[in-house]
């Protein structure tokens, strides 16, 4: 019993300690989906600039006492702003910021799942009722689980960013 609760507490410790897999899951996902909200807000504003230097465009061209700034000024900012707004927009997509933050917010989920099972399971080895069954195959699964669900977060970042190459022209 002692080495099977030495077991899962290893487990345990990788999975769930202060330097854990389920802490860094949570803390990529909140780092992607800031990142994430905030090229998202810079590219509305973008937008929104560009909306108003065009209006203002518009409106010194309507009324010419309207408050005036250089047309010059004004084309640059209506071509500047959406150039600037996109290139963000790209930087978004192939920063894939919205699927690292859901799969490590499901990657997360998954991983407390297993800490829930292997507490239980350390409950049912300490018990003093089951030291006439062997638990030494059920330790073996969950650790094969854990182990299996962190190879196959692994390859799901190959997926992501090896198998999709920075594409330059």
């Amino acid at each position: 019993r002692t080495y099977l609760q030495a077991s899962l507490q290893d487990i345990e410790d990788q999975l769930g300690g202060p330097q854990g897999q389920v802490a860094f899951h949570q803390t990529t996902a909140a780092r992607a989906s800031r990142i994430e909200h905030r090229l998202h807000l810079l590219e509305v504003a973008l937008l929104i600039l560009t909306l108003s230097c065009c209006c203002q465009h518009l409106a010194q061209s309507f009324w010419p006492n309207w408050l005036h700034v250089s047309g010059k000024l004004l084309t640059f900012c209506c071509a500047f702003f959406p150039a600037v707004g996109a290139a963000i927009a790209g930087i978004s997509n192939q920063g894939e910021f919205r699927r690292i933050a859901q799969r490590s917010a499901s990657m997360a989920e998954r991983l407390n799942q297993q800490l829930e099972e292997i507490r239980n399971l350390k409950q049912r080895v300490m018990n003093p009722e089951s030291s006439g069954r062997q638990l030494s195959p059920e330790v073996a699964a969950l650790a094969g689980d854990a182990a299996a669900t962190m190879v196959n977060e692994v390859l799901d970042w190959r997926v992501i960013f090896q198998d999709r190459p920075l594409k330059t022209t």
